[in-house]
């Protein structure tokens, strides 16, 4: 005997269609929310890989800044150590991968549009020389820069000051600390601060020459940190 299949009635179409509509909403809804966490996840690795990347660039950089001096146009031994508020140019000891280049390296540090440009070479960097450092030895630090901005520390009798510029030709030490603080184009700002090496007091034997700096601190703390 055939059993007659009885057919469905409109109520039991309608919810079958809002139950299917239910899950493929659901399912929806569960795609998007990974695909907004990836993102987010992506975003921020990216963010600690860059972060640690500068990081490590200036560890390396700023510890190892050194006092080097080099004949201007005058004939006179200048310090290879230009700090200005938005560049810096400076010394400072590298690993040695060439021995017959030496150990010390010298950087320019500044902002190119919206990038930040490290430039390396292996002669010293003259802000008074008619021929700059060659360019393809530059590398792009991070994209998407705002505004950069250095801080100097030296050493007033018991007070640290800080400076925003640090003219080579008015001083003949190198500063005791350095300070950048990146500013990106989404708001986001970091800054990192770090002693230089060969111009703390014992480093010199005490005999660190005295603040010739023309341009009065910005600011003044009791000591540093």
């Amino acid at each position: 005997m055939r059993k007659i299949l009885r057919p469905f009635t409109l109520l039991e179409m309608l919810l079958a269609t809002a139950i299917f509509c239910m899950i493929v909403l659901t399912l929806t809804s569960g795609l998007m929310i990974i695909r907004r966490t990836w993102e987010k996840t992506s975003k921020y690795s990216n963010q600690i890989e860059l972060l640690v990347k500068l990081e490590r660039f200036f560890d390396s950089a700023f510890r190892n800044a050194v006092p080097f001096t080099w004949k201007d146009t005058e004939n006179k031994d200048t310090q290879i150590f230009t700090g200005e508020r938005n560049s810096i140019i400076f010394a400072y000891f590298h690993r040695t991968t060439v021995p017959a280049q030496g150990a010390i390296r010298f950087v320019s540090i500044y902002q190119d549009n919206d990038k930040l440009v490290a430039l390396w070479s292996n002669t010293p960097i003259l802000r008074w020389a008619k021929v700059s450092a060659s360019q393809e030895n530059a590398e792009i630090l991070c994209n998407n820069v705002k505004s950069v901005s250095f801080l100097y520390a030296d050493k007033d009798d018991d007070e640290i000051i800080w400076t925003d510029d640090w003219d080579e030709e008015n001083n003949e030490n190198i500063p005791l600390a350095i300070q950048i603080k990146i500013e990106w184009t989404d708001g986001v700002s970091e800054q990192w601060l770090r002693r230089t090496a060969g111009s703390g007091t014992f480093e010199s034997f005490h005999v660190r020459k005295e603040n010739t700096l023309e341009n009065k601190p910005t600011s003044k703390v009791s000591k540093f940190q």
